[in-house]
């Protein structure tokens, strides 16, 4: 077997889980994986002379560019040491991922590259960014925290259709240019999730499994707001009860 062609793990394989490349493929398709929605780990043979794989995400065989990420990868994932950029669409609708460690090499975030990340309310902009490309960070509704290390000048908030640097700011809670600055995030057993930034208090998500919830009526002793997209992606929520 030389290559992958499109559409060849169709939606008929969507319980595909681990993916194994033998050395013998020079050229995969990738339109021959976005169906599979389960997979979290792709294995490539050391001989392979097209590619490789660094912690189950498939790169070309020099691993400065990735080529797939698997959508049902979940975590952090570390980026390789040869990558200088965050490649374009590379995490694009990974919904189970909760973030990414960058080294310094890293100077440039790709277009679309973190775009729906659903999973990631944390993130850190290296010291040696220094480009983040149109829609980056489209759709990171639960992006509340920045720490930015870089020259870069982010911003809070912002216009959806015209946000610099990728959307990264557009809802930021909290914008830190220390990474030593603790966060204001608080779970409770309830599920719900509470920010704390620039003295208030915000509810920014709910991950409890009830489908009839009654929202507290302060968090430790404190009044809050309902943040945008708090309840964004919660399908089985059928009641909520808003206390006075």
């Amino acid at each position: 077997v030389t290559a992958i062609g499109r559409w060849a793990f169709g939606q008929g394989i969507d319980c595909l889980k681990r993916l194994v490349i033998p050395a013998s493929i020079t050229d995969i398709d990738t339109n021959s994986l976005i169906y599979c929605d389960e997979l979290t780990s792709i294995e490539v043979d050391k001989d392979n002379t097209q590619y490789a794989s660094v912690d189950g995400i498939l790169y070309n065989k020099a691993v400065t560019e990735s080529v797939f990420v698997p959508y049902g990868i979940t975590g952090v994932v570390e980026i390789p040491e040869a990558m200088t950029k965050i490649s374009d669409y590379m995490f694009q609708n990974r919904k189970n991922l909760t973030g990414v460690k960058m080294h310094d090499g890293v100077t440039a975030i790709g277009k679309y590259a973190f775009s729906n990340c659903l999973g990631i309310n944390s993130f850190t902009v290296t010291k040696n960014i220094t480009e983040i490309e149109s829609d980056a960070f489209h759709g990171c509704y639960k992006l509340w925290e920045i720490y930015n290390l870089s020259g870069l000048e982010i911003e809070k908030g912002g216009d959806v259709y015209t946000a610099p640097y990728g959307g990264i700011g557009l809802y930021a809670l909290l914008i830190m240019n220390s990474a030593t600055l603790p966060g204001g995030m608080h779970k409770t057993d309830e599920g719900f999730t509470f920010y704390t930034a620039s003295g208030k208090t915000y509810l920014v998500d709910y991950t409890g499994t009830e489908s009839q919830i009654t929202l507290p009526e302060k968090f430790e002793r404190h009044s809050y707001i309902i943040n945008t997209f708090a309840f964004f992606d919660n399908n089985n929520i059928t009641s909520i009860s808003i206390p006075e």
